[in-house]
């Protein structure tokens, strides 16, 4: 199975960001999420950085998670 969730903003206020990768996370139904360019989200504010780490922290026991992107915030 194969999920892309593309969030493109171009101008105008900041999108909101759903909240399905959450609930995968936290599902168990997948072995590896891939979460890719979520460096960006955080990078333009859209997504703090807390809730990133929260979900990765909390995810299911059998969930691999990989993050990508550019310029990483350093906290």
């Amino acid at each position: 199975m194969r999920m892309v969730l593309r969030l493109v903003h171009r101008s105008g206020p900041p999108p909101q960001v759903p909240s399905a990768p959450a609930s995968l996370l936290t599902a168990g139904d997948h072995d590896l999420l891939i979460l890719d360019e979520l460096t960006y989200i955080v990078t333009y504010g859209w997504l703090p950085i807390s809730e990133v780490v929260a979900g990765s922290r909390d995810r299911a026991p059998r969930t691999n998670v990989v993050l990508t992107g550019r310029d990483a915030p350093g906290t």
